[in-house]
């Protein structure tokens, strides 16, 4: 087995090779004065299993230029399976074609992977579970439940919380916090609606008065949505509110809003890399040993499925 680190996430692939207890092995990741890429792999891959971690953020469309690159080199070397491990898959709300010429980002991407040669993918959190369809090789969509769940469990009165969904697409994973969480807690669901003015209002189903609010999604972005339910949230009654989300993106305005809600009120993961203002304002929690677990499994060719399991 073989664990590359393509230079988007390498804290998050140091841990993965820690909890593996494997080094992460040697590629040259280079630019060209004129901005292309260059990947050389220092050493021998000829019928190992070889994992990429490349997480495709900041940088997306760099990010994935260089995934592609490096699964095309691995199989003109004569690997043996190529895994991409993508912790943040880039493009994923780019998943249907809401108005008549406009691109379905995710399965041009989808397509682009297995062209290069990319046998499997590893990866958390789609958007939406269905994304998983859009590849026509294995993937391996992991949630963060069995790192999140024992962390909500040791940091907030169960019989007191509420699980939020911010959006009516959301609650398929807001409930699957609740069965998680294995209480008898309450699910809300906010939602929004435009008025005739072209005014977005936002309501809500559920009572979440005298309880603590714990909304969950998979992207945190500019956080605009996340000031929006907290706003809402305290408004109908809720003593705290809380937010979780897969996935840390922070796009500006993201820390500005962080630092006007409630000190450690938001946690994410590290599936993308952080800036350090922003991991001093939010809340991190290392999914690391369970993509190791996923890897240890698929190089093994054990079943994957026992981590949807906690």
């Amino acid at each position: 087995m073989k664990l590359f680190c393509l230079g988007s996430n390498p804290e998050l692939t140091s841990n993965i090779a820690k909890s593996l207890g494997v080094e992460i092995n040697k590629v040259n990741v280079a630019r060209f004065p004129d901005g292309e890429w260059f990947i050389e792999f220092q050493e021998n891959c000829r019928g190992e299993d070889c994992f990429l971690v490349q997480s495709l953020y900041p940088n997306s469309s760099d990010e994935i230029i260089k995934l592609l690159l490096a699964a095309d080199t691995l199989k003109r070397a004569s690997a043996g399976r190529v895994c991409a491990v993508v912790p943040y898959f880039a493009y994923m709300r780019q998943d249907r074609k809401l108005k008549p010429r406009v691109p379905i980002s995710f399965k041009t991407l989808a397509n682009l992977l297995r062209a290069a040669g990319v046998d499997r993918v590893l990866t958390m959190d789609l958007h939406r579970g269905q994304l998983a369809g859009f590849f026509d090789i294995p993937v391996d969509n992991l949630l963060p439940h069995p790192t999140v769940i024992p962390y909500l469990k040791n940091s907030i009165d169960l019989e007191e919380c509420v699980i939020v969904s911010p959006d009516a697409g959301g609650v398929e994973r807001a409930k699957s916090f609740l069965d998680g969480l294995g209480v008898n807690n309450e699910l809300a669901i906010i939602y929004k609606y435009r008025t005739d003015q072209g005014i977005f209002n936002f309501g809500m189903v559920g009572n979440v008065k005298g309880k603590t609010a714990l909304v969950v999604d998979d992207i945190i972005d500019t956080c605009g949505t996340i000031k929006q339910a907290f706003e809402l949230l305290l408004k109908n009654g809720a003593n705290k509110v809380l937010a979780f989300a897969t996935h840390g993106v922070f796009s500006n305005p993201a820390l500005k809003t962080i630092n006007d809600l409630p000190k450690n009120s938001i946690s994410t993961t590290n599936t993308i890399s952080l800036k350090d203002d922003i991991k001093q304002a939010v809340n991190i929690l290392d999914v690391a040993p369970l993509f190791a677990e996923a890897i240890k499994r698929i190089h093994t060719n054990a079943s994957v499925s026992e981590l949807f399991k906690w």
